[in-house]
């Protein structure tokens, strides 16, 4: 098993930083002045020594490097950033490391392919940032500045520009320290579900990379998109960014300690499933505390013992040699400004790369009783996610019946929009857009505007054209839904959900489910027999 750190370039000057942020501006500038936010908050973080070290200084790869070896991190996944025509950023480390041949310091590229902008200090929350107050102009952000606070915007033009930035990468993937899989260099992409033309790109790169004298290029992909599996060797489930479950209950604030306890992170971690039948590669997480960043707003995990932190990471090596080449990312190796970093700190001193070392010797050493119980394990996660698969089987079955319901009742003369408007009076909204949703709108809206309001959480996604209703409002959320008198649950799962959430935030309102008319409908022979 391969254990592979995600590297940061940051921790130097460069003029562009200079002028953004103030004079002498890195990583550690953010660092150094964290404050703690709530009791116990870990709170400045400190590097061993105060280490605070400047990425140009080679001997400071240099003892990267042999911290590396020691602790078995077998290789770093520098984050590289280029936009559009060829402008490059933080790029020197990685060149000097080209340069500086003596260093054993494996690596890969990560494309952070985001466009930058003034997001590390909230540009109209300024007051929530620890350290723009002490490096921000006050003409860089002005409260009622309602700009982009774009410095840096990332685009990808067409070929050319593909060529050029495949050229300048030759140099690095011919260098023999250069991770491979399936002895093609790697090139991961840290957002490859924003580029449009992500297909013809890759087609382009891996054309060139057969003509350059590669046997092609290996590129993992994040992001969870078809159109991304299709394009890519391999598929990245980054930590922090794919917990979307966590991100969403911390900002409910159930966790009133200020922070996301490590175990529920990492029980997530462990219990993802592949969705595409591609190799998939599961991140591991030291820890993640963005307030040095954010101030306020900065998202926190809890960093645990290193004692969990290897279990955990055991695991994970397990977990990543069923799904992929046995490779294992781990974020990360300096990530400072968010608190992910195996690199010595003044709390913990050695100990979370002691961990890393400690978990690959046991990966190391386990026998196949232990791989084959974890198989075993893996199979019944997976079987969950095929009993998740049949319930949306289930779901579709439901919209049959539904559906054929729907058109038992129109066959015998019944008109459901006549019923619905005998039965309820006043306005309706419709809580889901889906098969059954549009079916409604269009039968209620076809001899009468009954329909004031559309409620669903993937409206955004959902064509212009089929918004079709003139005076009716589209939106994603129960609470931004137009005042009506009547709600009609369209969706066939969950309904119960939505039906306790509808009523609690709209209480004046009556609620109920197209599956509750069309039984009411079915079985009333009375109604039947006045329809008839």
């Amino acid at each position: 098993m391969r254990a592979i750190a995600m590297y940061l370039p940051q921790f130097h000057r460069i003029p562009e930083n200079d002028k953004w942020w103030g004079e002498g501006f890195t990583e550690w500038t953010a660092v150094k002045n964290a404050r703690p936010l709530y009791d116990g908050h870990e709170q400045p973080r400190v590097p061993l020594n105060d280490n605070y070290y400047d990425l140009l200084d080679k001997k400071t790869m240099e003892w990267q490097a042999e911290l590396m070896h020691r602790y078995g991190i077998d290789g770093v996944a520098i984050y590289h950033y280029w936009f559009k025509d060829g402008r490059k950023l933080l790029e020197k480390p990685a060149e000097n490391l080209l340069e500086w041949k003596d260093i054993d310091m494996p690596f890969c590229f990560c494309w952070a392919n985001e466009t930058w902008a003034r997001t590390w200090s909230a540009v109209k929350q300024r007051s929530v940032n620890t350290w723009a107050d002490a490096f921000e102009p006050d003409e860089a952000v002005d409260q009622n500045d309602d700009s982009s606070g774009i410095l840096v915007e990332q685009k990808y033009g067409e070929r050319s520009d593909w060529t050029s930035h495949f050229e300048y990468l030759i140099p690095f993937f011919r260098d023999k320290r250069y991770i491979r899989i399936d002895n093609k260099p790697v090139f991961m992409i840290y957002k490859a579900s924003e580029i449009d033309c992500l297909k013809e790109m890759v087609s382009c790169w891996r054309d060139i990379a057969v003509k350059s004298g590669f046997e092609g290029i290996y590129i993992i992909g994040s992001g969870l998109d078809k159109n991304i599996a299709e394009c890519v060797d391999a598929i990245n489930y980054r930590a922090p960014a794919d917990l979307a479950e966590i991100y969403r209950k911390h900002a409910k604030g159930l966790y009133k300690t200020g922070y996301v306890p490590c175990r529920e992170v990492w029980n997530l971690i462990l219990n993802k499933t592949p969705v595409y039948d591609i190799p998939s590669y599961f991140s591991g997480i030291v820890g993640y505390d963005a307030s040095p960043r954010r101030g306020r707003n900065g998202i926190i995990f809890e960093r645990g013992t290193a004692e969990e932190f290897e279990q955990n990471l055991f695991e994970l090596f397990l977990k990543n040699r069923v799904y992929n080449k046995e490779v294992t990312f781990i974020n990360a190796w300096n990530e400072w400004g968010e608190s992910m970093y195996l690199e010595p700190d003044e709390e913990c001193g050695h100990s979370f790369l002691e961990a890393v070392y400690n978990a690959k010797k046991r990966f190391e050493q386990c026998d196949d009783k232990e791989i084959m119980k974890f198989q075993a394990k893996e199979i019944g996660i997976l079987n969950k996610s095929f009993a998740e698969q049949y319930d949306m089987r289930s779901r579709a079955d439901l919209n049959v019946k539904a559906l054929n319901n729907w058109l038992d009742l129109y066959e015998n003369g019944i008109e459901l929009a006549d019923y619905i408007g005998s039965e309820y009076k006043g306005s309706f909204g419709v809580y889901g857009f889906g098969v059954l949703g549009r079916r409604l709108c269009r039968v209620l809206n076809k001899n009468r505007e009954m329909i004031r309001c559309v409620v669903d959480r993937n409206i955004d996604s959902v064509a212009d054209s089929d918004k079709e209703m003139d005076n009716c409002v589209y939106v994603k959320r129960i609470d931004d839904m137009e005042p009506v008198d009547n709600v009609i649950i369209s969706v066939s799962s969950n309904c119960d959900d939505i039906k306790s959430e509808l009523i609690d935030k709209r209480k004046a309102c009556n609620v109920i489910t197209i599956m509750e008319i069309l039984e009411l409908l079915e079985n009333n022979t009375e109604n039947r027999r006045s329809y008839d």
